[in-house]
This record gives structure tokens, sequence and C-alpha cells, in this order.
């Protein structure tokens, strides 16, 4: 049993290579000296997390760093909390900043760290399997504004991240679940033998699963590999969150963001067997592998499609004519034409598309999977 592993990737368009370590138990010593970013760091970190945070803390000051700290209650990913961590930044004006908590944790704090002084370095400890599996390599900062998930946002990327899954077994089940969801979306776009794995272990996938670190040790590879494509490769990464965005912007906080990348996903692959680009098949065993996985498939009762296609309107892939959609063409494979991975879907399709999705309850998703026939939603 492998108990640490070590990802190095350079993401596209920079000059020097980035680390992940992965690792069940925290280390005696972090090792900060090798990484050359100072001796004044501040923690930012998750109030649920204190006690790893506290733990990390220690060891940082026991190697000489000068540690200062801020603690968030995370709820709304707002501009009052990345205030609060520019506050604190330019009272203790930190060499590099350190991220200790969920996936809000970690953007808020390196936008801020992007922002604060032009940029300055950031560490990722990611606590929840989302962050793990892919906060922590993508580079995407944010802030929410305006009712919009992300509105506000810089590419900013980790020197390092280091995920410890000692850090998991305080998780509530729910959010362990809901990071499941991003491991399901890289499966599903850029690896079938992952999702062929998924498939075989639903039922033991939890904190404290044998081979969770293996897990999450694939999926932030497939991640590095997106990460380190051209900026069309990239846009691999929004299957699911076209329509999973949308969902989460509504009550911004109420939602878990795994919980919304689900749905979309579920939505989205909906989508593409009625364009005729996905094979029935193929989405119903996606379909299948996020009910056994525990994970939301339905859009939250009170969302109807109206409201749902004009928040989709806001997205970045949106234009006043099209949504340019990430779909699947097979399971591993996002569709792709003359090398650009948008499918446009026109706004009158989506609608129509969405207006059937969301009058689906969870039984009738449930005999779609066993009828195996998306129209039979139309009888």
């Amino acid at each position: 049993m492998n108990d640490e592993s070590c990802i190095e990737y350079r993401p596209y368009g920079q000059s020097s290579s980035l680390t992940v370590k992965l690792r069940r138990l925290l280390p005696d010593r972090l090792g900060w000296e090798d990484l050359g970013l100072g001796k004044r760091c501040l923690c930012v970190f998750d109030r649920k997390a204190e006690w790893f945070a506290l733990d990390v803390q220690s060891k940082l000051i026991a190697e000489g760093v000068e540690v200062s700290s801020v603690a968030l209650e995370v709820g709304l990913k707002d501009l009052n909390s990345a205030i609060k961590i520019w506050t604190a930044m330019i009272e203790t004006q930190p060499a590099f900043s350190v991220a200790i908590g969920g996936g809000t944790t970690c953007d808020l704090t390196g936008f801020a760290s992007s922002c604060y002084r032009r940029g300055i370095p950031v560490v990722l400890i990611p606590t929840t399997l989302l962050a793990m599996a892919d906060v922590c390599i993508s580079g995407k900062t944010g802030v929410d504004f305006g009712n919009i998930k992300n509105s506000l946002g810089t590419i900013h990327f980790p020197r390092l991240s280091l995920c410890v899954l000692d850090a998991l077994r305080t998780l509530e089940e729910a959010h362990f679940r809901s990071g499941l969801a991003e491991i399901v979306k890289v499966a599903v776009t850029s690896d079938v033998s992952l999702f062929h794995q998924l498939e075989s272990v639903t039922t033991e996938l939890g904190p404290s699963y044998p081979d969770l670190l293996k897990l999450i040790e694939a999926s932030c590879r497939l991640k590095a590999i997106i990460v380190e494509g051209t900026p069309m490769v990239r846009l691999h990464s929004m299957y699911g969150h076209i329509v999973g965005q949308a969902i989460e912007s509504f009550d911004c906080g109420k939602y878990r963001h795994g919980d919304c990348v689900s749905i979309g996903m579920n939505a989205e692959g909906y989508m593409a067997v009625k364009l005729g680009l996905w094979d029935r098949e193929c989405w119903m065993r996606q379909l299948r592998l996020l009910v056994a996985l525990g994970l939301p498939i339905t859009v939250p009762e009170g969302i109807i499609s109206v409201a749902l296609i004009q928040q989709m309107s806001r997205d970045k892939l949106a234009t006043p004519e099209h949504f340019n959609m990430i779909l699947p063409s097979a399971i591993g494979v996002i569709r792709t034409l003359e090398k650009d991975s948008r499918t446009p879907v026109p706004h009158r399709l989506a609608r129509d598309f969405l207006d059937e999705f969301v009058s689906l309850t969870r039984d009738d998703l449930a005999k779609l999977s066993e009828v195996g026939c998306v129209d039979a939603a139309n009888q």
C-alpha cells in the first residue's frame, strides 16, 4: 500500500513545473525551505478544518516560518471574504499564503493572493475530496459576484498542492459524495478505464476506501493533462458546468458544487443523446453510476427551465444565439470537431431539452435507465 505519491505538471503557457503531493498522513516535516517562498506566511483556513490547520501551522512554525492566520466561516464565496483575507495580508505582509480547507477556501485564497502585490505564491492544502480531485490543480480562482458563480477571478497556479487523506476523516458524507462528482466528470471526459473502475467499486467508496489515494491520484493526473493542454483542451473541464453552475447560482451557497456538477452532467449528457451525439447506453451508464454513488441527478424543486436558461445565458461559453456546450461522444472522449471542443446548441433547442429534463423525477430517470431509451421521456 503506497502512502504517498507525487505529480509534476507544467500548465499550458507556464515556464516552470508545479507539484502535487498526495499522502495518507501529514508528514512530520513539511520541507518549506525547499520551496524558497520566504519565511513569512498567512494561513487561511476553514473553521471546519481548524483541527487540521492547527497541526499544519505548528509544523510551519517548527520549521522557522513566521505564521499569521485568518479563519473563514465558509459560506458565500464573496468579496467580503476576499476583503478579510486582503486586510490580513496588508497587516502581516506575507511572502506567501497557505490555504487549508475546501474548494471555497482554496479559490478565495488563490484569488486574494493573485491580487495582493500583483501576486504572491500560494500553497493549497485541500481538506475535501472535491478540492483534492480538482481545485488543487486547475489554477482557477474566483469569487461569486452579481449572483453569478465565479464571475470574478484569475488564473493563479499553486506553487504546491499537498493532499493529505487524513484531512478527510471528519468530512461529512454528503460532502465526500459531492467530491466524487468531479472524479466521475474527469473519467467521462478523459479516461474510460477510470470510469470502469468507479463502476466496479461504487459501494465501497468512502474516506476509508483502501485505494482512495490511488483514485485521487488518477483523477489528479488526468486533470494535470487537461491543464497542460491547449485552451480548447482545458474546456473539457466544463462538462456538466454550464447547467451545473447555473443551478449553483440560485441561492448561492445553498447547493454543493459537486452536486450541481452531477446534475449538470446528467442534463448535458441527456442533451448529447437528444442531439444524436452520444450513445444512449453511455448516458445510462453515467446515470447509473451517479445514482450508485449517491449523487443527485435531477434539478432541485422550484428551479424552472426558463430561469435556468436565463442563468445559463450569463455563462462565459454562451453567446446571444448558442450555448457552446462541452459534450461527450463516448465515455472517455469529448466531442471535438476540427480541434474545437465546443458544440453550439441553439437556445431554442437547449430550452426544449431542459423543459423535458426539468420535468423528470428521479423515478422517471430510474425507469429510463432500465428501459434503455431516452425518448421514453416523451411518451
